[in-house]
């Protein structure tokens, strides 16, 4: 028998492959292995840490109030403003829960405790699901024309909407 002659170099490698069966099969699949390696980046990349801030209650108010004031004093006629924010209760952070009920033919019983997060540097710490911030309860504003009717309908009107309290909240003065 006699073969034709095959070309030399990476032609003749895969000429030669055509023969096997199965051959291009392990061919991609190693390419693919490779781009997969190569592209996947580091695979021991370990996740962020996690902040662990505190909730200042004292810095929120002051962040409410300087935006406020700053708003504020953009209303044209009011002048000078000051503002103080009162709010209605605390910060409260909700974690994640893992819940097992066990049923019995006369009872149920329900079960939970916090889900954690385990990390190799940090520990472990519970899952944060939401944030609620502290409600606003009032806010007095004090403007060189809030004597005026028609200023303080314009700052009421503004702080309800923007803060989602009712009108009686709002204490607007000169």
């Amino acid at each position: 028998m006699n073969e034709p002659p095959r070309p030399e170099g990476v032609k003749g490698l895969f000429a030669s492959f055509k023969d096997l069966k199965g051959a291009w099969i392990f061919v991609l699949l190693f390419i693919g292995g490779i781009l997969l390696v190569i592209f996947s980046g580091n695979a021991n990349e370990e996740p962020p840490a996690v902040e662990s801030k505190t909730f200042d209650e004292k810095e929120y108010t002051t962040f409410l109030e300087t935006r406020l004031t700053s708003l504020l004093a953009a209303i044209d006629g009011i002048g000078h403003v000051q503002v103080m924010v009162t709010l209605e209760n605390t910060h409260t952070n909700i974690y994640a829960q893992d819940t097992t009920t066990k049923t019995t033919e006369t009872s149920q019983e329900v079960e939970s405790a916090f889900s954690f997060y385990t990390d190799k540097t940090a520990g472990s710490y519970p899952i944060l699901l939401t944030e609620e911030l502290p409600k606003v309860r009032g806010v007095a504003v004090v403007c060189k024309n809030g004597g005026n009717p028609e200023i303080q309908l314009t700052v009421t009107q503004l702080l309800t909407s923007l803060l989602g309290i009712k009108s009686n909240r709002i204490y607007v003065t000169n």
